[in-house]
């Protein structure tokens, strides 16, 4: 199937990614610091993708720019002269963030876009945007191509702090690394055993309720994971950050909800210490516990049902990694169920209407 071939390319998608000329990147650099403000847009995926890309820029430029769905920007923001708009796509014929565009256009901002196909109207109707060249995504699921973006998103937010002197060469040097590892990291996921998560899919596909959490850019990883997993299991699955789990939902949470869990490394302790708290919120009512964690952290506390680990990485390099692992859980637990993993049923892969 289509699916498990192109998570299978996250590793090649992330090549192509980081070699994607600097002087493409410094042109969006550019167009982000030459503004008075930039919003970060898409819809679905796209915009889970732009509220990770948000974390990285505000993480490590120091800049804030607000992701918003792009169903919703229009009603949210009134953009003016000198407002710049970052749009992210796959197809560059959503029709919901081309109208955002449209209406931002008409009130002045300047649009750029990131795309995977450049003979699309989003791409003609921007002033410049990155050809992600991730190929051609088959499975209605979009697996390779959000790595791919989020990598992009990446490099621009390190560009970014490195022409603001908001990171200093060593910690630039450190994230350049870090990037440079990634492909490998991803190829070692893929090829590694799946009997884990295969064996976590089997067992619990019976269940129809999930919660997905995270702190931090791992909330926008927890909300992109549990679309992952509804689009193609038809289970429902509901992502929010952990924070907000006490805020009410909470109530929910019995020995029959089971609930994933994306614990950050030890490199950031308040988050990490965040999510622990509310996997003790949860164990304290019998809920079931999946977590997803690097492999050179301590085992958490209280201990989880399953515990699935991937190979060390920074802070900003491994969501990634768990959203490869996240894709693979999906997966795994549409094929238990029966599903058709490259064409769920009432969906397409551009909604164009």
């Amino acid at each position: 199937d289509f699916m498990s071939k192109e998570i299978s390319e996250n590793g090649q998608v992330v090549r192509t990614a980081l070699a994607i000329p600097e002087a493409d990147i410094d042109q969006m650099v550019q167009a982000i610091d030459g503004s008075e403000r930039t919003v970060l847009t898409g819809v679905g995926t796209s915009y889970y993708v732009a509220l990770m890309g948000q974390y990285m820029m505000s993480g490590l430029a120091n800049e804030f720019l607000p992701a918003m769905s792009s169903d919703e920007m229009p009603h949210m923001v009134s953009l003016r002269k000198g407002d710049h708009v970052l749009s992210i796509s796959q197809s560059g014929e959503t029709y919901d963030t081309l109208r955002a565009l449209r209406i931002s256009r008409q009130r002045g901002a300047t649009l750029s876009s990131i795309l995977n196909v450049t003979a699309s109207s989003m791409a003609r109707e921007v002033d410049h945007f990155i050809d992600q060249g991730a190929g051609p995504e088959i499975c209605v699921l979009s697996t390779k191509s959000t790595v791919s973006q989020l990598v992009i998103l990446l490099r621009i937010a390190i560009r970014l702090a490195q022409l603001k002197g908001q990171q200093s060469d060593e910690q630039i040097s450190t994230l350049e690394q870090d990037l440079a590892a990634l492909p490998d990291r991803l190829d070692a996921i893929f090829t590694g055993d799946h009997g884990q998560i295969r064996d976590l899919a089997r067992h619990h596909s019976v269940m129809r309720n999930w919660f997905f959490l995270g702190r931090g850019i791992h909330h926008g990883l927890a909300l992109e994971a549990a679309l992952k997993f509804k689009e193609v299991t038809y289970c429902h699955a509901e992502g929010m950050s952990a924070g907000a789990l006490k805020h009410g939902t909470i109530s929910l949470i019995d020995d029959a909800m089971h609930t994933v869990i994306f614990l950050p490394g030890t490199d950031s302790p308040q988050l990490r210490q965040h999510s622990l708290g509310a996997m003790a919120e949860i164990s304290a009512r019998n809920g079931k516990l999946v977590a997803f964690q690097p492999q050179d952290c301590p085992q958490p506390e209280p201990r989880p049902e399953t515990l699935i680990e991937c190979p060390s990485a920074g802070r900003w390099t491994l969501p990634i990694l768990q959203l490869m692992q996240a894709q693979l859980f999906a997966y795994y637990t549409a094929r238990a169920l029966g599903r058709d993993v490259d064409k769920p049923r009432s969906l397409a892969k551009s909604v164009t209407v």
